[in-house]
């Protein structure tokens, strides 16, 4: 599981499955059930490793803070801060 974390392929980011519109803006989000699953085995991995009060726990948990593109990518870059590190 933690391999296949750390070499995450960031297609989620590439691909958003949805669009919402206002009359400014035009808004992308990832495919929710594939973000849950990336967020929760980040959380989890991050946490077994190092501990719930780690900067990276924290960094990552408020990074993905809603399913849009952006947000996934700074999850990816936390993520392969902890390979390099590890």
């Amino acid at each position: 599981m933690s391999s296949r974390l750390l070499n995450f392929n960031p297609r989620l980011c590439h691909d958003p499955k949805f669009q919402t519109e206002d009359s400014f803006f035009r808004y992308y989000w990832v495919s929710e059930d594939s973000f849950h699953e990336f967020k929760g085995a980040g959380l989890s991995f991050i946490l077994g490793i190092f501990g719930k009060n780690h900067p990276y726990y924290s960094s990552f948990e408020a990074a993905l803070d809603n399913s849009k593109p952006d947000n996934v990518k700074k999850g990816i870059g936390i993520l392969k801060s902890i390979k390099t590190e590890i």
